[in-house]
């Protein structure tokens, strides 16, 4: 027998039970039997709850299943940590076949590097002590002792004549009377001709202590100067760098008073005009160093006749890499206040007269690894012809000449 007949069964059994109470007469429940019939009704309750058909539960809907990815293959650790080894071991082997030599270099720089230091701390120390280039010079002045160690080193001798200021870049284009030059500018010469109004621009005036004058290259910017180079007062420090300077018949510089003057690629014409001493340096106490550079004969108006130096004190000059192309009169001062070093220069287009003082062996002179070409007389004949600027660049012609000229007289 299921639940749900038992259900029917015992109600059926309740309800006639009530109705057989009430045909009897006795519709009032006796106290006694009220808990009975609550308990059938509690019982008939869970019986019809049990019979009732049980709710079906929805599905529940799964995820579909995310496609699983193919499993990387482990990279080959060992064997890549092999072949780097291997490719070190290699490196290290050959490393250690050329150990010593790469050891050799790198000493051999070190101590290169530690040499020039130390020459640059000496410099720098006797510098010091001597009080400056100036009262160095002034001080050989009044008791000359030829320096013969300090001209023949190019770090102590160039130590004299570093920069010790930084100013502005000035264009040269921009010069004029009124400007007023600091310690350490720069004028700046840009390829073609450029007259210098040297007497408006410094004669007279106190030049800065550090000035450096510098173009395009000795063959692309070329300055002619009005008059030589003559400021008032110490000149500290004075360079020419990467021009053509023609004096234009004139000395390259007259100083009355101590200077340094330094030039660097450079090429210097025009100074033997037949004049006076037609020299490219006089004025007084100086010092002079010239690195790969040209002082060359011809461009003045009466070739032959120039000499280089020629002061009325102390001189010290040092020439390195450089060209000589007479023929000059003289290429060192003979005086006994002089001394010059001339490093790996050569020299050309010299007279059978320098060729004779060279070989006396002057004691105001010392050539080291120089060079010697002489001229012959029908050869020496034919250089007393004036050059023209145009046998350097062909664009600096006669008209050129005069146009930039005339472009400065018009600043």
């Amino acid at each position: 027998m299921n639940r749900a007949a038992v259900v029917l069964m015992l109600a059926g059994l309740g309800a006639g039970f009530a109705i057989g109470k009430l045909s009897s007469g006795d519709a009032t429940p006796e106290p006694a039997d009220e808990p009975e019939v609550a308990a059938l009704h509690e019982r008939i309750a869970e019986l019809e709850a049990e019979a009732r058909p049980a709710r079906a539960k929805p599905a529940l809907k799964r995820a579909p299943a995310r496609p699983q990815k193919p499993r990387e293959a482990i990279p080959d650790v060992e064997g890549r940590i092999g072949k780097a080894e291997a490719a070190i071991r290699a490196r290290a082997e050959d490393n250690i076949k050329n150990a010593r030599q790469l050891a050799k270099w790198q000493i051999d720089r070190e101590i290169a590097a530690e040499k020039a230091a130390r020459a640059r701390e000496l410099a720098a120390r006797k510098d010091l002590e001597r009080g400056g280039p100036m009262a160095f010079l002034g001080k050989l002045d009044k008791d000359w002792v030829a320096r013969w160690e300090l001209l023949q080193s190019p770090d102590e001798y160039g130590a004299m004549f570093e920069r010790k200021a930084k100013g502005a870049r000035i264009d040269s284009r921009s010069l004029t009377a009124d400007t007023e030059l600091q310690d350490g500018d720069t004028i700046l010469f840009g390829p073609g001709i450029h007259f210098v109004n040297a007497q408006a621009i410094f004669n007279g005036k106190t030049i800065p202590k550090d000035l450096l004058l510098e173009g395009y290259g000795m063959d692309k910017s070329l300055i002619v100067l009005s008059t030589e180079l003559r400021p008032q007062g110490l000149v500290y420090s004075l360079t020419l760098r990467d021009l053509t300077i023609h004096c234009n018949d004139n000395y390259l510089e007259q100083m009355r008073g101590s200077y340094t003057l330094r030039v660097e690629r450079c090429r210097v014409i025009g100074f033997d005009m037949g004049a006076g001493g037609s020299n490219m340096l006089s004025g007084d106490t100086g010092a002079f160093y010239a690195t790969d550079s040209r002082i060359e004969a011809g461009f003045g108006r009466s070739p032959n006749s120039g000499n280089l130096f020629d002061v009325r004190g102390t001189l010290l000059v040092r020439l390195e890499n450089c060209v000589i192309s007479g023929p000059f009169s003289s290429v060192y001062y003979q005086w006994s206040g002089a001394a010059h070093v001339f490093d790996n220069c050569r020299f050309i287009n010299m007279s059978e007269r320098f060729k004779q003082r060279v070989e006396r062996k002057p004691r105001q002179v010392r050539f080291i690894d120089c060079s010697f070409e002489y001229l012959t007389k029908d050869q020496l004949s034919t250089s007393r012809k004036q050059r023209g600027v145009s046998e350097i660049n062909p664009a600096w012609t006669k008209k050129a000449l005069r146009a930039a000229e005339k472009a400065q007289r018009r600043r």
